[in-house]
């Protein structure tokens, strides 16, 4: 029986809340291991510290550090803690993973197995791997790594986890009165990360966000804008457009931890955002959700909640980006200009079907 177990969580926000419901299933299967992560996202590493099933979450940015300073960390501080298994959350296709994976040195390493990088990416270094589909959501391939152990799933019963501190929950709540916000609110996401090449064209340009915002305002809406590190470009355009509503119907959120702003999506109960982390909070935290995809399969990312209205273009091209063993984003239509900021798959989204999304969850 595996008494000391790491999850390798390296991925980022949404990758990692996707994998969730495999820990709770570990968990469950495992009562009385010791169950441990390893993240390089500080997000990730916020939203597993407060979960229920993880006893220790350990947090080391690998690509920032370097390789030198990355292998002297994992063979002084977590391979001596003894791991009898380890498991690699998906979709973890570069060889960096494994090889970290392989470092940790526990005999049992699960991860999954793509239909190339066995030699390249040395997904060889895994003694066990679980063939992932690209049919099914992130979280069922998730899920589908604990079939080497025997644990069975119902794919019916499964709920992403995160579990917001009470003081996290007391500090929202009273950052809505002291704002004298209404119950008439929406939290509003336009950002993406830059880890894989070509993911921050994943955003909606700014004339249709500058659209959205004039319609919800005209519905009574107060806006809770997101602005974190890489989505401060938009405050220039907010201040130019909706200079008079800052700080009254529109309130720019900054500077807050990941914890903070999902403690306010939950206060809010209404999150519209681009495919990103932050949709995956908000599924998460079980309120509605209004997710806007454009090259990413919805099949495979879509929020996993039963509270999610989903808008995507009608371009017969999209979804592009099927295969996590792709290491970029790349566009085929035939008006994309790489100069652009943005895919037009993008561009594309209907405003309209929107505003149908708010009035159905509404």
């Amino acid at each position: 029986m595996f008494k000391r177990i790491l999850i390798l969580s390296l991925p980022g926000i949404g990758d990692t809340l996707m994998a969730t419901p495999m820990m709770e299933h570990l968990r469950k299967s495992l009562p009385h291991a010791t169950i441990e992560a390893l993240t390089m996202q500080r997000g990730s590493y916020e939203v597993l510290k407060v979960n229920p099933h993880i006893d220790t979450v350990f947090y080391f940015p690998f690509l920032k550090k370097g390789v030198r300073a990355s292998i002297n960390f994992v063979l002084k501080e977590i391979r001596p803690r003894g791991y009898d298994l380890s498991i690699t959350i998906y979709p973890s296709y570069p060889k960096h993973y494994h090889i970290v994976a392989y470092l940790c040195g526990a005999k049992m390493r699960i991860a999954n197995g793509f239909e190339s990088g066995y030699i390249r990416e040395l997904h060889l270094l895994n003694t066990h791997l679980v063939r992932m589909e690209l049919t099914n959501h992130n979280v069922i391939n998730n899920l589908r790594l604990l079939t080497p152990l025997g644990i069975q799933f119902n794919p019916d019963n499964i709920k992403l986890e995160l579990t917001l501190p009470t003081d996290i929950r007391n500090w929202a709540n009273d950052f809505w009165q002291s704002m004298k916000l209404s119950d008439k609110s929406v939290y509003f996401h336009n950002g993406s990360s830059k880890i894989k090449k070509g993911s921050e064209k994943r955003l909606l340009p700014w004339w249709w966000v500058r659209e959205l915002v004039h319609m919800l305002l005209e519905e009574g809406y107060n806006i809770l804008f997101n602005l974190g590190p890489e989505e401060q470009w938009q405050r220039p355009m907010l201040e130019r457009d909706f200079g008079d509503e800052l700080g009254k119907r529109i309130l720019p959120i900054s500077g807050l931890s990941i914890l903070q702003v999902a403690a306010l999506i939950e206060r809010t109960g209404l999150l519209i955002a681009n495919d990103s982390g932050v949709t995956h909070l908000g599924a998460a935290l079980n309120v509605r959700v209004i997710g806007l995809f454009g090259v990413t399969a919805t099949y495979q990312v879509a929020p996993w909640t039963a509270n999610a209205c989903i808008v995507t273009s009608d371009l017969p091209c999209a979804p592009c980006y099927t295969n996590y063993a792709w290491r970029e984003f790349r566009c085929s239509h035939p008006k994309y200009n790489p100069s652009n900021p943005t895919f037009p798959c993008m561009e594309a989204i209907s405003i309209e079907k929107v505003m149908e999304c708010l009035t159905k969850l509404t």
